[in-house]
C-alpha cells in the first residue's frame, strides 16, 4: 500500500487545524524532548501557541499582515517572550513580487481544465477542490483572484536573518506559505545548515506553484535529514519522490532519525524504532 493509500484508509489526512492534525502535539513534543532555543516562523498569522508552547525561547515570526503581526507583538509582549516580528515576506531573494490577495499567495490559481485533469487522473487528491468544481464555482474564485493583487517588496531569509536583524541560527522553522516553501527555503540554504527540525505544509497550493517535494531537496539534503508525514499522533517516515500525488499534509525533515513511524502521543509505543529514548 502507498503512503497516500495508508493516509487515506486511515483518515489520517486533509485535516488543516493544527490544534487536531498532530501540529501542535508534535511541536509539544519536540520542544519537551530537544533543545529548541530559537524558531522562525514563516506565515505566522495565528501561531500564539508556538509562542506559549516554548515561551522562554527565541522566536522570530515573519508576517506580511500588520494586523496579524500586532496582534502577535501584543501576544509576545504580554508574556514577555523574546520575539521578532518582520513584516517583510520572504523569497529566494530580494525582489519585487505580485501578491494575489484573494489567494494570499505569489502563484495564482491554474486554469479549470488543468485542475480537472489533475483530480481526474488523481495528480491531485483534494475534497474541496473537488467539490469547487462540481458547483461550478472554481471559474469565478479563479478570474476573482487574478483581478485582486498587490506588489510586495521580499527578501531572502539569510539576508534577513543575518544582516538586518542580526537573528542567531534557528534550530526549529515552521512553513506556511501557500506553495512558497521551496522558494523561501532556496532563499535560507544558509539558515537550513543550522536547523534539526524543518516543518511545511504540504498541498494543492504545490501544484498551483509547479512544486513538489522533492524540490525542497536542492537546499534540504536527504543525506542530512529525515522526511515525515506528521499525521495527529505519529510521524511517519517517507521519501521526497514518494509523494506523486497533491494531498494536503505537513511535512517534518529532521536530522533525527525516530524510525519508520513514531508515535509522539505515546513515545513507549514507538521504542522498538527508537533508539535516542
Amino acid at each position: 500500500m502507498d503512503i497516500l493509500a495508508r493516509l487515506l484508509s486511515k483518515g489520517l489526512i486533509f485535516d488543516s487545524r493544527p490544534e487536531f492534525n498532530g501540529e501542535y502535539q508534535l511541536y509539544r513534543y519536540l520542544v519537551e524532548t530537544f533543545d529548541i532555543t530559537s524558531n522562525l516562523l514563516v506565515g505566522a498569522s495565528d501561531d500564539f501557541f508556538y509562542l506559549s508552547i516554548n515561551p522562554s525561547s527565541l522566536f522570530l515570526l515573519i508576517e506580511p499582515s500588520e494586523d496579524a503581526a500586532r496582534s502577535l507583538l501584543s501576544y509576545s509582549q504580554s508574556r514577555q517572550i523574546n520575539c521578532t516580528i518582520s513584516t517583510f515576506p520572504l523569497w529566494q531573494c530580494d525582489a519585487r513580487l505580485d501578491f494575489y490577495l484573494d489567494f494570499t499567495s505569489f502563484y495564482p490559481r491554474r486554469p479549470l481544465e488543468d485542475v480537472a485533469q489533475a483530480l481526474e487522473s488523481q495528480l491531485i487528491a483534494d475534497p474541496y477542490l473537488q467539490e469547487m468544481i462540481s458547483q461550478s464555482v472554481y471559474c469565478d474564485e479563479r478570474v476573482k483572484g487574478l483581478k485582486t493583487t498587490t506588489s510586495l517588496d521580499v527578501k531572502g531569509g539569510d539576508q534577513l536573518l543575518k544582516r538586518i536583524l542580526n537573528f542567531p541560527q534557528i534550530d526549529f522553522i515552521k512553513l506556511d506559505v501557500e506553495g512558497a516553501e521551496v522558494d523561501v527555503l532556496k532563499g535560507l540554504a544558509q539558515t537550513v545548515q543550522s536547523a534539526s527540525f524543518i516543518q511545511f505544509e504540504f498541498g494543492t497550493t504545490w501544484f498551483h506553484a509547479g512544486k513538489t517535494i522533492a524540490d525542497t531537496l536542492e537546499v534540504i539534503s536527504d543525506e542530512a535529514f529525515f522526511f515525515y508525514v506528521i499525521l495527529r499522533d505519529r510521524i511517519v517516515k517517507v521519501k521526497p519522490n514518494w509523494i506523486n500525488t497533491y494531498f494536503f499534509c505537513n511535512v517534518l525533515a529532521t536530522r533525527i532519525d525516530f524510525g519508520e513511524e513514531f508515535y509522539f502521543s505515546n513515545p513507549k509505543k514507538s521504542l522498538p524504532y527508537s533508539k535516542f529514548i
